[in-house]
Order: structure tokens, then C-alpha cells, then sequence
């Protein structure tokens, strides 16, 4: 029997301190109006040398002739690619 009004103490008591706002006791700060004004980046003239691309040769063979047509070409469009290989500084020869 006492466990029923204990349980209901124990609730009360949780709700009561999970609840409710409290009032500050003073304003917040009122905070005074900033103004920035734009500034621009020093520049810098100096410019790097680029290096000198990385030199690639290969031959391309195809042996299987079951499927495989255009493979070459394929292989060549895919390495070329001006957003790949030669953007990253390789420059490919084909024998």
C-alpha cells in the first residue's frame, strides 16, 4: 500500500523538476549594431612552372575475338580523356 503514493511522489516530483520556466532575473544585453567592411585579398603575381607531363607508351592488344570489337578504340577514348589522365598530367603514346 505504500508503494502506490511513493510511485506517485516519485512521479510529481520528476515532472515538477523536468517542467516549467524560469523568468531571468535581467535582460539579456542589448548588443550594439556592427558594420564590416569588405576588404579584398592581397594578390600575388608569382606563378609556378608547370611539369613537364609524364610520358606513357603502350600498345594495346586484343587476342579474344568473341566480343571484344572496339576494344581498343574504347581503351583509347578512356585514357585520352581530357577529365582524366591528361588533366593529371600524363600524356599517352600509342604504338
Amino acid at each position: 500500500m505504500l508503494r502506490r503514493p511513493c510511485l506517485l511522489l516519485v512521479l510529481l516530483l520528476s515532472a515538477a523538476a523536468c517542467g516549467g520556466t524560469a523568468e531571468p532575473d535581467e535582460a539579456a544585453p542589448e548588443l550594439a549594431p556592427t558594420s564590416t567592411t569588405p576588404t579584398t585579398a592581397p594578390t600575388s603575381t608569382t606563378t609556378t612552372p608547370q611539369p613537364a607531363p609524364v610520358l606513357v607508351e603502350l600498345r594495346l592488344e586484343r587476342r579474344a575475338t568473341d566480343g571484344t570489337e572496339g576494344f581498343e578504340e574504347l581503351v583509347r577514348a578512356t585514357l585520352t580523356d581530357p577529365r582524366g589522365w591528361q588533366q593529371a598530367g600524363f600524356e599517352f603514346r600509342f604504338r
